[in-house]
């Protein structure tokens, strides 16, 4: 991959804005989107077939196979299933298809692990999977993660002779970020398009201010949060319940994912004095983060008790504006966001963590 000064990408906005101009270029249409993640999930769950058979049940997709292939985006000798590339993971993520979600959080968690090794010992840049994955619960989505990022040439990868070595280089690693690999590979993908297949027509998505890219990793927290930013607008009450829940499923992941106990009598601001010293805010009071973090947990919760539809209202009960019902659904996204950002980044360097044991 060719190094050169990227700009800073540091949001899942920005990586979205970078993610549409890719795909505006390419033309990627919601057919080639549908095909690429019914063969990225067939290829996780190990269930493709081989790729003359795919293609047979697909016959009216001959040429977008032909395309995707041309382009990369899948891989395969006929007699083997399509096998996506990292310019695939890529398509699909913009798309916020689930399976791209999970691949994301495994990537990141496995380009963590091998930031974390190299910090201790800069000259170790080979670890058995084994003792890579001791760091956090090995999923489904492991294996197929490591293997798409050895497929975009990212200094990281599977060893192919069996022994299940993986590898990473300093260079190529140490102080980066995935959402700049992703974005450059894209950056990448979009100068080398040469316009061609022009007849696919580009997808056109309305991203709304708030972006739900980040809770892809709690299926419930995402839910609600595109219920919430679906109805501010028409049913600002709704849309306050949705964001209270989408805050409440984010601290009952956390709280899952540590073993603490998650029942339904349970309260927000219980679960966050809960989940502190898993998200690095600590228990002290004097804590400023800790404490404007609590605030505002409680906040949302007392909103929807007073302006959200989860409850029966009497005549004289205020109704939400839409601005305040979108301020509270920002709010609770942006944090549900900040807990889950802090969680993962507590959790790779904390030796402590349940999940790591």
């Amino acid at each position: 991959m060719t190094q050169r000064k990227e700009p800073a990408i540091s949001t899942f906005a920005a990586l979205n804005k970078r993610h549409l101009e890719a795909l505006d270029k390419f033309g990627a249409t919601a057919r080639v989107i549908e095909l690429l993640s019914i063969i990225s999930i067939q290829w996780i769950e190990g269930t493709a077939l081989p790729a003359a058979n795919f293609r047979r049940d697909h016959r009216r997709d001959t040429e977008l196979f032909r395309w995707l292939a041309d382009r990369r985006f899948v891989v395969s000798d006929g007699k083997s299933p399509y096998v996506p590339e990292f310019s695939a993971f890529c398509i699909i993520l913009v798309a916020r298809k689930r399976v791209a979600g999970a691949l994301f959080r495994e990537m990141t968690l496995i380009v963590n692990r091998a930031l974390v090794l190299l910090h201790e010992d800069p000259t170790r840049t080979q670890v058995h999977f084994d003792e890579f994955t001791s760091a956090f619960p090995a999923s489904a989505h492991t294996l197929p993660a490591l293997k798409l990022l050895g497929t975009a040439s990212l200094g990281i990868h599977l060893s192919a002779n069996g022994t299940q070595l993986i590898q990473f280089s300093e260079d190529t690693l140490k102080g980066k970020k995935l959402l700049g690999y992703v974005s450059g590979y894209l950056d990448m993908m979009t100068r080398s398009t040469n316009g061609s297949f022009t007849s696919l027509q580009p997808v056109r998505q309305d991203f709304s201010t708030f972006s739900t890219d980040k809770l892809l990793l709690v299926d419930d927290a995402h839910k609600h949060a595109g219920r919430a930013l679906s109805q501010w607008n028409s049913a600002p009450d709704t849309a306050i319940s949705s964001a209270k829940s989408t805050l409440e499923a984010t601290l009952k992941f956390i709280a899952h994912a540590e073993g603490l106990p998650t029942s339904g009598a349970i309260t927000i601001p219980q679960l966050l004095t809960a989940c502190k010293p898993f998200c690095g805010l600590g228990s002290e009071p004097s804590h400023k983060m800790s404490r404007s973090i609590g605030s505002l947990c409680t906040e949302i919760a007392e909103a929807r008790n007073l302006l959200g539809d989860s409850h029966g209202k009497s005549p004289e009960s205020p109704a939400p504006t839409r601005a305040e019902a979108r301020f509270i659904v920002g709010v609770a996204l942006q944090l549900s966001d900040c807990l889950l950002e802090r969680y993962e980044a507590h959790r790779m360097m904390s030796p402590s963590s349940p999940a790591k044991r």
